[in-house]
């Protein structure tokens, strides 16, 4: 199963291990996680277990007082202050070796604003519209100027995952 893009890291120190593809992901919480699907999740469990497979454009610094940038590398903002450019970051694979594009990040985004049925999308209120300029340019346009969207795109709601689920289903990709 794949899931979200991931920046990956350097292997522990000392060690000369290479990653190595497949595998299971065993979880031990006092609860189990329900759901993957960041549509319809909404309980804690799923979204730290979820935390732990995916990743947004911003993440939360280390001591929770700011965000940062992570699966972007920054951003400029419009003299308009609707217009947020992001510059991604390269080399960032998914868990079946693909690599991420604008296409993924602007898909993801429009998800996670999309129906009113979605569990999250007040978070994105917000947002507009997203376009991509390039393979490793995103532009979100907002509706009104929109301080706190850092913050907003390094909720859960907002992690990134490949455009079309990969062209499997909403079920089948998120099956736990």
């Amino acid at each position: 199963q794949q899931l979200g893009a991931s920046g990956g890291g350097a292997p522990p120190a000392g060690s000369s291990a290479a990653p190595v593809r497949g595998g299971n992901l065993t979880l031990d919480t006092e609860t189990p996680a329900l759901d993957f699907d960041i549509d319809t999740t909404n309980d804690n469990e799923s979204i730290w277990a979820l935390e732990d497979m995916a990743e947004g454009l911003y993440s939360n610094s280390a001591n929770g007082r700011s965000v940062i940038p992570w699966l972007a590398t920054g951003y400029k903002l419009s003299s308009s202050k609707l217009v947020w450019t992001f510059n991604l970051r390269r080399g960032v694979k998914f868990s079946n070796g693909r690599p991420m594009t604008s296409k993924d990040v602007a898909w993801s985004i429009e998800q996670a604003a999309g129906p009113k049925d979605v569990s999250n999308n007040y978070v994105d209120a917000a947002i507009k519209k997203v376009v991509t300029d390039g393979p490793y340019k995103v532009k979100i346009i907002t509706r009104e100027p929109w301080a706190p969207l850092l913050s907003d795109l390094a909720m859960y709601a907002n992690d990134i995952f490949p455009a079309n689920l990969d062209g499997e289903s909403r079920a089948r990709f998120f099956q736990d």
